[in-house]
């Protein structure tokens, strides 16, 4: 319904200023940024050469003190999935934000 349509707009316009801010952020070398739809789904996919090696990096909320870790964080609590792959050459994260909300967990 209504709902739905401005629920997703309203998180695939985050995508937006993030989008920007990755263009801009490119102290750890080259960097991809994929943005599609599948059928229930707005995906955003970014890749670097930089390497996440904290296990639940963007799951608990950073401290005030710690210089980084929000925009992971943020990330974790906008979106319905995240998934994050480092290897030695780079790291992967790639969201999930669905349509509709109420199919999140199927």
């Amino acid at each position: 319904g209504r709902r739905t349509r401005n629920d997703a707009r309203r998180r695939a316009g985050v995508l937006r200023p993030r989008a920007r801010c990755e263009q801009r952020a490119s102290r750890r070398g080259p960097r991809t940024l994929r943005l599609w739809e599948e059928r229930d789904a707005v995906l955003c996919e970014v890749s670097d050469s930089g390497v996440l090696d904290e296990p639940l990096a963007g799951r608990r909320r950073p401290a005030r003190e710690e210089p980084t870790g929000r925009g992971l964080w943020l990330v974790n609590q906008l979106c319905d999935l995240v998934q994050i792959r480092s290897f030695r050459e780079g790291c992967v994260v790639r969201v999930h934000m669905h349509r509709d909300p109420a199919t999140a967990n199927r």
